[in-house]
C-alpha cells in the first residue's frame, strides 16, 4: 500500500483485505465493506449512499415471461 496513506487508513484497509478473504458469502462481504466505509468516512452519509445502490431489483424478459429479482441472482 502507498506510504502516502495515513497510518489509520492504511491499517483499516489492511485489516479489511485480510478479513474479507475469509468471509463466507456476498452478504457478509457487503456488510464488511459498509463497515470499512464507516471507518474511512466517519460522520458522513457515505454508508447511506452506498446502501442505496447495493441491492438493485431488476426485471428481465424471458421466453417464459417477465422475471424480477436482484441483479446478482441473474
Amino acid at each position: 500500500m502507498s506510504d502516502s496513506l495515513e497510518p489509520k487508513v492504511r491499517e483499516s484497509l489492511r485489516r479489511y483485505l485480510k478479513e474479507v478473504k475469509n468471509l463466507p458469502n456476498e452478504s457478509a462481504k457487503r456488510s464488511r465493506f459498509a463497515s470499512l466505509i464507516g471507518e474511512l468516512f466517519p460522520g458522513t452519509s457515505a454508508i447511506t449512499e452506498y446502501s442505496h445502490g447495493v441491492e438493485k431489483l431488476i426485471r428481465i424478459t424471458t421466453p417464459q415471461g417477465q422475471k424480477k429479482g436482484r441483479a446478482d441472482a441473474y
